[in-house]
């Protein structure tokens, strides 16, 4: 992901108060970001809990029966059918449990309390340029941000389209049932 700097080459024309409103609303739109994020977890956890509780109910009726049973029964096989959906959707939603890295608020002291920032500038610009790098950090953050949100989102809804072609698993017992049988 290539990061964005400003183009602002005569930024000692900025006063101090619009440097503040820059941050302010770089803040808000990375606090959406975060949100969006947090968002997506909490839909992503409850449609996962609610994937591996019919998995497991159906996993304890298939396994109550017999093979032979299993293979002789209407509904048994369409539980099966129904269980192999719920797992390619199972894989969707776990993908997003993992690796990602969500950029918040605030930045590192390691990178704004250095010489650039305290030795390389006089008193009345040290401000304006803390300012712009603030920005520029939040700007890639957010952008990183909404790649994440995106990507996760997009597994999110695969694993719902998954989830609504639930009622494919009757199909499949019908076709295994007067087909096969």
């Amino acid at each position: 992901m290539e990061k964005w700097s400003t183009d602002i080459i005569e930024w000692n024309k900025l006063s101090e108060s619009a440097a503040q409103l820059y941050i302010t609303l770089a803040e808000n739109r990375l606090d959406e970001t975060v949100e969006t994020a947090k968002n997506i977890t909490d839909r992503n956890d409850k449609l996962l809990a609610l994937n591996i509780t019919i998995i497991t109910a159906i996993l304890g009726y298939l396994t109550s029966k017999g093979l032979e049973k299993i293979l002789n029964s209407y509904l048994s096989i369409s539980l099966f059918a129904m269980m192999l959906i719920l797992i390619l959707s199972l894989v969707y939603l776990v993908k997003n449990l993992f690796l990602y890295k969500i950029g918040t608020k605030g930045e590192e002291p390691r990178f704004i309390l250095n010489t650039r920032f305290v030795d390389d500038y006089p008193d009345n610009e040290q401000y304006l340029n803390l300012a712009l790098q603030v920005c520029e950090t939040y700007q890639n953050k957010i952008t990183s941000n909404i790649t994440i949100n995106n990507r996760r989102n997009r597994r999110l809804s695969w694993a719902i389209y998954i989830m609504l072609s639930l009622p494919l698993s009757f199909l499949i017992s019908f076709a295994y049932w007067y087909l096969v049988r």
